[in-house]
């Protein structure tokens, strides 16, 4: 999108567009000064990052190839099953308790765990 499209998009009336039109003259002749009271010299480079100058892998628009799935593996139609474990193992008492203890819940946790592996 271009300084003409956006100013044609934001501008409530044919004044504004003029108005906006100005601006944007006003700041492509300050940028240029900056540019040569600094001491450059030719044109100055653009506000925005080029497609150029991006990495090559970033120049593409899909430069990632998709992962291939193996549904073979699970059967007719079946999706994996994730196992999740919400229960810590602790009663509510135990837990209260270590709360006002100050103990490390992560590892009464553990050792509850422990106690059902075993």
């Amino acid at each position: 999108m271009n300084d003409n499209e956006l100013n044609e998009m934001l501008a409530r009336n044919n004044e504004e567009v003029e108005i906006f039109r100005k601006m944007d003259l006003q700041r492509e002749r300050d940028a240029l000064d900056v540019w040569r009271a600094v001491g450059n010299r030719g044109k100055p480079p653009l506000p925005l990052m080029q497609l150029e100058e991006l990495p090559e892998c970033y120049q593409t628009d899909e430069p990632f190839e998709p992962k291939e799935i193996d549904d073979a593996i699970e059967g007719r139609g079946q999706r994996h099953c994730n196992v999740v474990n919400y229960n810590d193992g602790l009663s509510d008492e135990q837990w209260a308790m270590a709360v006002e203890d100050g103990e490390d819940l992560q590892e009464l946790i553990d050792r509850a765990h422990g106690k059902k592996e075993r």
